[in-house]
């Protein structure tokens, strides 16, 4: 199975590699977005050298002026762009909990959600344990709650990123 590295930018960087190895956590960037893409590009070097794929969830800003808080994503998924990596749309986590009712049918399966994650999170939590990642899914649990969205986006992103390029042959994600 090839080994893919999906990537979720921001000053909090979440990343997984999902394949031959797993590997999930979030790096902590400089709030000075060049500082921020050294620091990414040296501290995931193993895991870009090891990954056959590496998607980063594409990110754009539609406004007059770029604050700080704009930059560092940009600039990450420019430079992962740069790199290689296949962007994809943001929404792709819409589409990957679509349909999916939380309710009491996670209740009833014993799923039990850990802190910090919103509906949205807690929803693509669901879908990735129905699916039978949930030994995965105990690796991000494990992670501080503040850090815990970012790596489950990064996990999401990789298994929809994954399932596209099955599905789509190794085309270009789907607008």
């Amino acid at each position: 199975m090839p080994s893919v590295l999906a990537l979720d930018p921001g000053t909090h960087l979440g990343y997984v590699l999902v394949g031959r190895e797993f590997a999930v956590g979030v790096l902590t960037l400089s709030e000075d977005y060049r500082s921020a893409v050294r620091e990414a590009v040296a501290k995931l070097r193993p895991l870009l050298l090891k990954a056959d794929r590496v998607y980063v969830e594409e990110w754009g800003y539609q406004g007059r002026r770029l604050g700080k808080e704009q930059m560092i994503p940009l600039a990450l998924t420019g430079a992962f762009l740069a790199l290689g990596a296949e962007p994809v749309p943001a929404l792709w986590k819409r589409r990957m909990i679509q349909g999916v009712v939380l309710g009491h049918t996670a209740e009833r399966l014993g799923v039990k959600f850990p802190s910090g994650l919103d509906r949205k999170d807690r929803a693509l939590w669901f879908r990735l344990h129905l699916e039978g990642y949930g030994p995965a899914l105990a690796r991000v649990r494990q992670l501080p709650r503040r850090l815990r969205p970012h790596a489950l986006d990064a996990f999401g992103l990789a298994i929809y990123a994954r399932t596209v390029a099955k599905i789509e042959g190794e085309g270009v994600m789907p607008g």
